[in-house]
């Protein structure tokens, strides 16, 4: 399945902007307030712990057929609406997969966008104030912002293969599991979907962990800018200690 791709794409940049944020940590070499960094990553990781919490509140409730993915009793009246539970017409099969599909991959979407506007206004907000702790810390932050820039066109890219591979897999799956439905299939049936080790529930599942996996890249990349703060700050005090060691 090409939405767990996605996933390991997204863990390998993970990667790549710590291996990044490192590299920008040797940049400038004066003192940083270090209280005022702290206050810093404190928010960071409130805000971002609180859209986790958020997201995995929604996630939770797209099951249950507010919102697309939709409960067995919405699926049978969908199909049995289309007439595909008595004719099993491949336009008819169509039809319903497009509609159950597109509406879970609406609600999908609505959620990845909310990770990266709450991502991108946090990274707003605290640049200034990054660069106001300092020389050192100026420059890193704007190192930063010229790297963020350039990782938009990557990202960018790869989120807007999420959400229609993600409606592609679900018409699909959907499509198949019709097509092994009884002769005469009764709201039980398509009911059964819902269990733990059915079609409906993995797939949730796997899209739940790209939700997450885009909400953790997010967080790790802001994390990273102020680590490389953090380190920068303690090699200046460091030095400042050594050299007035020398001195005394």
């Amino acid at each position: 399945m090409q939405v767990l791709s996605f996933t390991l794409d997204l863990v390998g940049s993970i990667e790549l902007d710590a291996h990044l944020a490192g590299e920008a940590s040797a940049l400038g070499s004066a003192e940083v307030d270090r209280s005022a960094q702290g206050a810093l990553v404190a928010l960071a990781l409130e805000r971002f712990d609180g859209l986790e919490d958020l997201l995995r509140g929604r996630l939770r409730d797209l099951p249950d057929g507010r919102s697309g993915l939709w409960s067995g009793e919405r699926l049978f009246e969908l199909l049995r609406r289309e007439r595909v539970l008595e004719r099993r017409r491949a336009r008819a099969v169509a039809v319903a997969a497009k509609q159950a599909s597109e509406a879970y991959g609406l609600a999908v979407l609505n959620l990845l966008d909310r990770i990266r506007a709450e991502a991108r206004s946090l990274r707003h907000e605290i640049g200034p104030r990054i660069a106001a702790l300092g020389d050192a810390a100026a420059r890193l932050e704007e190192f930063d912002a010229r790297l963020w820039r350039a990782r938009q066109r990557f990202t960018s890219g790869l989120y807007a293969r999420i959400t229609p591979e993600i409606v592609r897999q679900y018409a699909l799956r959907l499509e198949q599991a019709v097509c092994r439905l009884p002769r005469k299939p009764g709201r039980e049936d398509v009911a059964a979907w819902t269990a733990p080790d059915e079609w409906l529930v993995r797939l949730h599942s796997d899209v739940s962990r790209v939700v997450l996996a885009v909400l953790a890249r997010e967080r790790e990349t802001l994390l990273g800018l102020l680590d490389s703060v953090v380190a920068e700050a303690g090699a200046t005090a460091v030095a400042a200690a050594t050299e007035e060691g020398e001195h005394g």
